[in-house]
Parts: C-alpha cells; sequence; structure tokens
C-alpha cells in the first residue's frame, strides 16, 4: 500500500506535515510505503519505478503513524458493572472485536493496551493479541489490576488476591499464559504487593541470565 501527500504551504505550524531543520520547507512530494500495517519507508518523489498493491492520494492532509492508548478498560465498550457481559460468546467475538476497533481506529489510534479486565474475558483478548488484524485494533493485555482482599464486592475489572500466596500464583499464572504485563493496583496491601512484585523480579532475572547465553546478545 502507498500513500502520497504533497505539504500545505499555510499557516498552519510547517512542522504538522514534515520535520523541518531550516525554518521552511518546500512544496516537496513525499511517498510513504506501506507492508500490511507498518510503514517500511518515507522518501521524497523521484523517477524510481515501484509497484505497489493499492495507492491513495492523501491531498495534503497530515500523515502519521498510528497512535498508541496504553491504558484502556474493554469494559468502557462492552459493558460496565451489571451490563458487563460474564464471558465474550464465542459466536459474538467478531463483533465485539469491531465494537473495540470503532472506538480507536477512527481517531487513528491503531494499538491499545487494557490495564484491567474481567479475568473472564482473558482468553479471547489474548487471541486478539497474538492475530492481529489489519482492519482491527491491535491489542495489549496487561494482567488483571491486582488487589488486595477487601469488605466491599470487587470491581469486575479487578482481580481480587486474599493472601499473599494468592498473589504470587497469580502472576505465574499470568506469566504462563503469556502475560508479560502485570498491573499491581494501589489497593494491593504490602504483603501481596512483596508476594507479586519478588515473583515478578525474579522472572526478570531469569529472563537476564537467558539472554546472556542467547547469540548476538544484547549489550
Amino acid at each position: 500500500m502507498l500513500f502520497w501527500f504533497r505539504p500545505k504551504t499555510s499557516k498552519r505550524k510547517i512542522d504538522e506535515f514534515i520535520p523541518c531543520t531550516t525554518g521552511s520547507c518546500n512544496d516537496m512530494l513525499f511517498i510513504v510505503f506501506l507492508l500490511w500495517s507498518n510503514i517500511e519507508s518515507i522518501i521524497p518523489e523521484s523517477s524510481v519505478k515501484f509497484k505497489t498493491k493499492k495507492e491513495i492520494d492523501a491531498q495534503g492532509k497530515l500523515v502519521t503513524s498510528g497512535f498508541i492508548d496504553r491504558h484502556i478498560h474493554p469494559t468502557d465498550v462492552f459493558g460496565d458493572y451489571k451490563k458487563a457481559p460474564v464471558f465474550l460468546a464465542r459466536d459474538s467475538l467478531k463483533v465485539f472485536r469491531k465494537r473495540l476497533s470503532a472506538q480507536y481506529l477512527p481517531f487513528g489510534t491503531t494499538t491499545v493496551l487494557t490495564m484491567g479486565q474481567p479475568e473472564n474475558w482473558l482468553e479471547p483478548l489474548l487471541k486478539w493479541q497474538k492475530q492481529t488484524e489489519p482492519d482491527n485494533v491491535d491489542l495489549f493485555i496487561a494482567g488483571g489490576a491486582l488487589i488486595s482482599k477487601e469488605q466491599r464486592v470487587p470491581y469486575i475489572g479487578h482481580a481480587m488476591m486474599e493472601t499473599h500466596g494468592a498473589a504470587r500464583q497469580k502472576v505465574k499464572e499470568y506469566h504462563r499464559r503469556g502475560i508479560n504485563r502485570i498491573k499491581l493496583y494501589y489497593r494491593l496491601q504490602r504483603p501481596e504487593f512483596i508476594a507479586a512484585f519478588r515473583h515478578l523480579e525474579k522472572e526478570y532475572h531469569v529472563l537476564k541470565e537467558k539472554l546472556k547465553h542467547m547469540p548476538g546478545k544484547p549489550s
């Protein structure tokens, strides 16, 4: 896919269109090459010949990479409290995914990170994380906000840990399911927080040891 656009020379900020270091820019034509959903290259117009499956004239509009929202809750889209479904029904997953994407893609946000969701929703959400689709928002999952036991009924997007052992096991469970981001909420009390954090710290050190023995290890 290919986009091409000509920056407008108007009173609007010049850096809305092209990063400039000289304080001015000319009316150059730029070509943005996309492979799937990734920007592969941005070059000035030239006589270079190329083939592309699709070409879009951006007509002088602002072209940016996709925005990232690093804190969302699926409950804001699928339903909250009593309106929230207990499970995301298998025969409705496509509808749910489209509803989530419709909240972000029209505004240029192509990637989102959840910061807490009902535990019963994790299985389909993790599948969406692994199986990206060009017509849907890219989704990254953080383990549900961990809190300690309280007298009140916990919010559906929180995971209540009654003991420090439960907190440690929950971190292990998330790790086993491929969740490498976890939200330790401020309502997680000291015993549960320490247990969860120490296990995370242990896993981090294990990862560092593995990296040491990998070819082309980072410096």
